[in-house]
């Protein structure tokens, strides 16, 4: 029997988070025609039955059609158009290695070929998400793993940064993920986990890859936008719940994260 306590076993601590997802018909004024710029802190997965999508980056321009299952990472800013009527299944979600990082965040978008087993797995997972019991949830975790499978690399290393550091940042970042409206000023930070604020600050950024003040706002706008999504709680609530008092500020702070509203967001949801 194979020994499953090997080294190459040693992370465990993968969480999935599904945020939402249908399938469903939609015509040229998805997505506001392209006009708006969306950098969202959850990935996507797309699958066409038919109809063609536009996804254009900074740096490509990308044309999504029937018989693919496409990535989008997260945290990558982009336009969405519909280029002709579709029927398009989709799923929002976070693959998180540790505190709020999202392994799967930045990058490019990716395809994969889509056949009969990846439509059912689809399917079933979109049917899972409309139950309410965890038997549904399980099996909705189930298939998004594996239908993400296939995107991650063969090897950690490839796709975390090192651990040991990520292991002295831990204090901080589970503050940071628990503590929404608390104090995650970098000293406030820094002080956590016994480090200099301008040390913290290096090693913070050279780990994750955004400094702290950044990771702050994303995890915040991530948090607001999951309860946006999912609760029916005053937009006001919920950006004092996530470190915004100030409605005004909150909504301007999410609009210039996401490129929309925090009402039109929530619109879009459904």
């Amino acid at each position: 029997m194979e020994d499953y306590s090997a080294p190459a076993f040693r992370l465990r601590e993968l969480t999935w988070r599904l945020i939402s997802g249908e399938g469903k018909e939609y015509g040229p004024p998805w997505a506001n025609y392209g006009r708006d710029v969306f950098r969202d802190d959850f990935s996507r997965l797309y699958l066409l039955e038919s109809g063609k999508i536009e996804i254009r980056t900074e740096d490509r321009v990308y044309v999504l059609g029937p018989g693919a299952l496409w990535l989008i990472p997260g945290g990558v800013p982009a336009r969405y158009c519909c280029l002709s009527p579709m029927k398009l299944n989709w799923v929002h979600f976070n693959a998180f290695l540790v505190a709020e990082a999202d392994v799967l965040a930045g990058g490019e978008p990716r395809a994969m070929p889509a056949d009969r087993v990846t439509t059912s797995r689809f399917e079933a997972m979109l049917s899972s998400m409309q139950g309410r019991g965890p038997s549904d949830l399980a099996m909705a975790l189930a298939c998004l793993g594996a239908l993400v499978a296939p995107f991650f690399p063969a090897e950690w290393e490839s796709l975390v940064p090192e651990m040991t550091a990520l292991a002295r940042l831990r204090p901080a970042l589970d503050a940071i993920a628990s503590g929404y409206a608390g104090d995650c000023s970098v000293p406030a930070l820094a002080h956590r986990v016994h480090l200099h604020p301008v040390y913290f600050s290096r090693l913070f950024t050279r780990t994750l890859g955004v400094p702290p003040g950044e990771y702050v706002t994303l995890t915040r706008m991530r948090g607001a936008a999951v309860q946006l999504a999912t609760t029916a709680l005053p937009v006001k609530v919920i950006g004092a719940d996530c470190g915004y008092p100030d409605p005004y500020h909150f909504s301007r702070a999410f609009k210039r994260h996401t490129g929309v509203s925090p009402t039109a967001y929530r619109q879009a949801q459904g």
